[in-house]
């Protein structure tokens, strides 16, 4: 399967997206054997992509290709005349070189970097030295950690490349946390404090000598977490001076955090409060705890097992998170960012209620949607706008105290398309902008079979997926309206099972995704932009390679 997804890969950066018809571009391994050249760890290289194959005769080595076949080749000779160590391993990549790890028949790593020439792959470290950690890309350098020595005696340390043995060097003696760009510099926090580089040794300064890790970019503010004497934790802010370097807190543990709109909220702990939500904008004036929760363990779900963490969406300039403030157990409450503007945003199951409230990542402007159990109604879908009044049920989808059970959320347009159990129907899609009249089914595929979550991509402005309709597992599509959700095309019509799309990948307006017969273990590449006529077969793929492709292995489409 990843030969195949790799191949696509391949094909599309050479073709435009409409009307693109996938062809071999090269047998680069011609034997005659049931295996392929297996091509996997592509990547985009300006106009062409570069990736790993086995040529048949030595071993695995990276290839370039424009998508023709006068542009395609080898372009490292790593294995001559043959190796048994392990394959190009991808590491990182700037805007002009891929950097990838190899191991020699010592058993040590060996960071690389190419062009996508064979003038211009280089072998930047020796045996010695073990890359690691690949940190942040500042422009076309980028910034990591390594390994220095053997196992027992080997020192930490932040070195630079720009893709060149030349550009390749030891920045400082440090044991990183994290790394940030910001500010045109690049920081690193380590045991023995705050740094930042400009690439070169001279000028690599230590803005604090606290022990610093987890960085944060809020607004002009760099926050970061520091390790005092002690088991506890405070937060810090810098400018990227040392005298611009403050303290924002005093001592306790930060389990979560998220960025939101130019602050930064954090769940904080300590022995006297438990925990609290906290916000900052980077300054001391403006780092403050925003919630009195009478529960220690606010942020924690015992029925659950787990921590609630924060989401990473906001309601506008509202961030809403849920919380347990003891009386009213685990709720959605809500913050502008100030202590007055930080309540519970709704009771939305009175008395005690076990299931916890989650927060879906994907939503639509100004809203943020939630999935609730209520006694009375099930586990249903609710919004939020931030406000009271603008939090209630999107609709009852399961009528009475049955589950709806709304999951796999997806954003089309305007419309956010979920799968939903009304109970009769079984599991269906669903459309939604947020208001009950316009929360429709949208579907009506067979009841009596087993739905998971679809294989799905956005193409053209519409979701194309697989779903069990009365023709078997087949490819649909829908623009988030009941008559725009229909069977795109019946493609295996000998087998009432269907083909069973998998793999859906956009390319432009199209998408592709490969079928399979349970009946002939026939496996196909297909193409379609959601319309009958233009759903066709591209190409078959040799049944030698079914396994591959049903398993995770490779396949080669011939």
């Amino acid at each position: 399967m990843k030969g195949l997804l790799s191949l696509l890969s391949l094909l599309s950066l050479s073709a435009p997206a409409v009307g693109l018809e996938p062809y071999l571009v090269k047998d680069i391994n011609p034997v005659p054997e049931p295996g392929s050249s297996s091509p996997s760890d592509f990547v985009t290289l300006g106009s062409v992509a570069l990736f790993s194959v086995f040529d048949g005769s030595a071993g695995s080595e990276i290839w370039r290709s424009d998508g023709t076949e006068a542009g395609t080749w080898q372009v490292t000779h790593l294995c001559q005349p043959f190796c048994n160590f392990g394959d190009p391993q991808a590491f990182a990549q700037t805007s002009r070189h891929y950097f990838f790890q190899l191991l020699d028949e010592g058993s040590n790593w060996r960071l690389w970097a190419t062009d996508g020439t064979a003038a211009g792959t280089f072998q930047l470290t020796d045996p010695s030295v073990n890359a690691f950690g690949a940190g942040v890309s500042d422009g076309d350098v980028l910034y990591f950690n390594v390994s220095v020595g053997d196992d027992e005696d080997s020192v930490y340390q932040v070195w630079r490349s720009d893709g060149t043995p030349s550009g390749t060097w030891r920045v400082a003696d440090q044991s990183p946390y994290a790394m940030a760009a910001f500010q045109g510099s690049v920081y690193f926090a380590g045991t023995d404090g705050l740094w930042k580089t400009d690439g070169t040794p001279a000028g690599t300064v230590m803005v604090s000598p606290l022990t610093a890790s987890a960085l944060f970019v809020v607004g002009d503010r760099l926050v970061f977490q520091v390790y005092p004497p002690g088991p506890t934790e405070e937060l810090w802010s810098s400018d990227g001076t040392p005298e611009g370097t403050l303290k924002l807190s005093g001592a306790l543990w930060f389990p979560y955090f998220s960025v939101q709109g130019g602050r930064l909220y954090f769940v904080a702990e300590d022995d006297e409060d438990g925990q609290e939500l906290w916000v900052t904008d980077g300054t001391p004036q403006n780092t403050r705890a925003l919630t009195r929760l009478p529960r220690s363990d606010a942020f924690f779900s015992h029925s659950q097992g787990y921590f609630l963490e924060l989401p990473r969406v906001a309601a506008g300039n509202r961030f809403v998170f849920m919380a347990n403030d003891g009386p009213y157990n685990i709720e959605p409450w809500v913050t502008d960012g100030t202590v007055k503007g930080t309540r519970q945003l709704k009771d939305l199951c009175p008395g005690y209620c076990e299931d916890v409230t989650r927060i879906w990542d994907s939503t639509l402007p100004g809203l943020v949607f939630m999935t609730v159990t209520t006694p009375d109604r099930g586990n249903e879908l609710w919004v939020t706008d931030g406000t009271r009044a603008g939090t209630r049920l999107v609709r009852d989808l399961c009528p009475g105290s049955c589950d709806g059970h709304p999951y796999a959320p997806f954003v089309v347009k305007d419309r956010l398309i979920f799968v939903a159990n009304d109970g009769v129907h079984g599991e269906e899609l669903w459309t939604t902008d947020g208001k009950e009249a316009n929360t429709l089914r949208i579907s009506n595929f067979a009841p009596e079979e087993p739905w998971y979550e679809p294989d799905w991509t956005v193409a053209g402005g519409q979701l194309l997926f697989d779903a069990p309709g009365p023709e078997g597992d087949e490819l649909w599509r829908t623009d988030g309206t009941s008559k725009g959700t229909r069977l795109v095309r019946d493609i295996n019509t000998a087998d009432i099972g269907g083909s069973h799309p998998i793999y859906l990948m956009a390319s432009g307006d199209e998408a592709f995704f490969f079928t399979y017969s349970y009946e002939t273990s026939d496996i196909a590449l297909w193409k379609s932009d959601g319309t009958d006529a233009e759903t066709v077969q591209v190409r078959a793929v040799d049944r030698e390679d079914t396994e591959g492709l049903l398993y995770g292995g490779s396949a080669s489409a011939q």
